[in-house]
């Protein structure tokens, strides 16, 4: 594992924020960026015809898609037929924690608890309010609005994952893999890497409509970009 001085950030660091209009939010800047993020989207296709049977047995895909291949000949006339059922795209990324830095330079808290305050944020922002002490007394407290993130009610703290100018999703936290290691005296984690996956929602919000706007700027300056067009060879 590369040495985290060494590692340190000098530029923008990402961070997950909870997106909240009550007390002061959940926020856990990356102590160091990961080094890789892994980004898969899953796609469905499907046939003219299919019965929604069919789709629930799992009988569709392959066989109907196929067939439809082998009766067109013409890829414009093929397009037209097939449809796509396109899924939320899914994020795969691992944080490090490590209570060194904060050590080195005094913080109490670093010195005392490790990185435990942390990770404690982070197991946070996967609990309902209705599992947390705080948002058992805000639900007495009357005139608290539903849309406060601490009230009470089995719903999920709601997520932003914010990658620099780049992106600010809206996420769902799916899993979270927790694995601490090097413990202080009193056994708290002075090092921790956390492994976790996500689901973007996409819709409408303005979070999805600025990434997609990010996303389609990015695919016009690429395209404009492109050299030496003449040197692809497309068969007719």
């Amino acid at each position: 594992m590369p040495n985290p001085i060494t590692n340190h950030p000098r530029g923008t660091r990402g961070a997950f924020v909870e997106y909240s209009l009550g007390p002061p939010p959940l926020i856990v800047p990356f102590q160091f960026n990961p080094l890789q993020l892994q980004r898969s989207r899953s796609l469905g296709f499907d046939a003219p015809g299919a019965t929604s049977l069919d789709v629930k047995a799992g009988k569709l895909s392959g066989d109907q898609v196929r067939k439809l291949h082998q009766t067109q000949a013409n890829l414009l006339d093929l397009q037209a037929e097939q449809q796509v059922t396109v899924q939320e795209e899914s994020l795969s990324l691992e944080i490090r924690l490590d209570a060194t830095d904060g050590i080195d330079e005094g913080n109490a808290v670093a010195a005392r608890f490790g990185i435990a305050p942390q990770i404690a944020i982070l197991e946070q922002m996967v609990t309902p309010r209705e599992g947390t002490l705080l948002g058992e007394v805000l639900k007495k407290v009357a005139g608290v609005s539903k849309r406060f993130s601490y009230t009470s009610g089995p719903n999920p703290p709601l997520i932003l994952f914010v990658w620099g100018s780049r992106w600010v999703l809206p996420v769902n936290i799916n899993t979270m893999t927790i694995t601490e290691s090097e413990f202080n005296l009193a056994l708290y984690p002075l090092r921790a890497t956390v492994a976790l996956t996500l689901t973007v929602i996409e819709g409408p919000n303005g979070a999805s409509k600025g990434s997609l706007r990010t996303r389609e700027a990015l695919a016009a300056m690429g395209m404009a970009s492109v050299v030496n067009v003449t040197d692809v060879i497309i068969p007719g």
